[in-house]
C-alpha cells in the first residue's frame, strides 16, 4: 500500500471498526497524508512499514492509530523511525510522527519487528531518528529488535518471559504529566530548602 508515493494520495480510516490489512508493505510517501479516526488500527501481516515523508503534519493522525504486526514465525518486519529524538518528554509526541500504539503479536500470529532508520525524515535534525509511541505492547512469543535505536513509550507492556528485546537499543519511559509535575515541584522544594539553610548560616 503506497500513500502519496508519486502523487497526492491519502489514507483515510473514518471508521475505527474498519478492518485494514496490509500484507506486503505500507509506505507513507512525501506527497501523502493520513486521516485516522481515534481507535483505528492497521494489521501488518508480514509487511514492512516505510516512511519517506518529511512533513509530520501530514501524518499527525498516527497518534490515533494502532499498528499490529502479526506476520508469524520466520518473518521479521521493519519499522522506519522518523521522529526527532527529544529525549523522554511528551513534546516528542507532538508533530513528530508519533504513533498511538505499537503492538507486536495479534490474532494472526506473533510479531517480529526490526527498527530501522533508512530515510532522513527530519532534514533539520542530525543524528539517528527515534520513535515515540503512546503504548508499546509486545505479546508472548513476539520479538522486538531495537537495532541500537531509541523507542520512547508512555505505557509499556512487555512479556519478559521470552526475552523479546534484542539489538542494544533502548526503550525509554515517558513520564506522565502529573509525575513530571511532581518531580519539578520536588526539585523546587529541595532548592528552596537548600537556599534557606544557606541564609541561616
Amino acid at each position: 500500500m503506497f500513500v502519496g508515493k508519486d502523487g497526492n494520495g491519502s489514507l483515510e480510516i473514518t471508521d475505527p471498526a474498519a478492518e485494514v490489512i496490509v500484507s506486503e508493505a505500507l509506505l507513507f510517501g512525501v506527497n501523502g497524508s493520513l486521516f485516522a479516526a481515534a481507535g483505528s488500527s492497521i494489521h501488518m501481516t508480514g509487511s514492512d512499514f516505510k516512511n519517506e515523508s518529511t512533513n509530520p503534519a501530514d501524518y499527525a493522525d498516527m497518534i490515533n492509530l494502532t499498528m499490529i504486526f502479526e506476520g508469524g514465525e520466520g518473518i521479521i518486519d521493519s519499522f522506519e523511525l522518523a521522529g526527532v529524538d527529544m529525549g523522554a518528554t511528551r513534546d516528542g509526541e507532538v508533530g513528530n510522527f508519533a504513533l498511538g500504539t505499537l503492538q507486536l503479536g495479534g490474532a494472526g500470529g506473533i510479531g517480529q519487528l526490526l527498527l530501522v532508520d533508512l530515510f532522513h525524515n527530519q532534514p533539520t535534525w542530525e543524528g539517528t531518528e527515534a520513535q515515540y509511541v503512546q503504548s508499546l505492547i509486545v505479546n508472548p512469543g513476539s520479538k522486538l529488535y531495537l537495532n541500537r535505536m531509541n523507542l520512547y513509550a508512555a505505557d509499556v507492556l512487555v512479556n519478559a518471559g521470552d526475552g523479546p528485546l534484542y539489538g542494544g537499543g533502548t526503550i525509554l519511559a515517558i513520564p506522565e504529566p502529573s509525575t513530571l509535575a511532581l518531580l519539578i515541584i520536588a526539585a523546587v522544594v529541595l532548592l528552596v530548602g537548600t537556599w534557606r539553610k544557606r541564609r541561616r548560616r
